[in-house]
């Protein structure tokens, strides 16, 4: 089994929530409140997946993409991290990976 965990702790102190959606492969996988953090493991098959973040700040939104490679059985765990600077998450993922199990 080859998995992809996608994760956002909760952040601090913010004025206000927004909405934020997360696509592997062009595919939602969370769809929902920035304020409250993510932490979502899907089924992924072994190579290269793209993951995509939109924070929508009306009128506009952030987005970035990033690519992952995943190994047969392995769990690749790639948190994502915001900068208040740029308000959007930083161009680099955390990125660990273990055995699933």
């Amino acid at each position: 089994m080859t998995q992809l965990r996608v994760s956002y702790p909760k952040p601090g102190f913010f004025l206000s929530d927004i909405r934020v959606v997360i696509r592997m492969d062009g595919t939602p996988i969370y769809d929902g409140s920035f304020l409250s953090g993510f932490d979502v493991v899907v089924e992924a098959s072994p190579g290269s997946h793209t993951v995509q973040s939109e924070l929508m700040l009306p009128p506009f939104s952030r987005k970035r993409e990033f690519l992952v490679n995943i190994a047969e059985g392995e769990l690749l765990h790639a948190e994502l991290v915001y900068s208040r600077l740029w308000g959007n998450f930083k161009k680099t993922l955390k990125l660990t990976s273990g055995a699933t199990g």
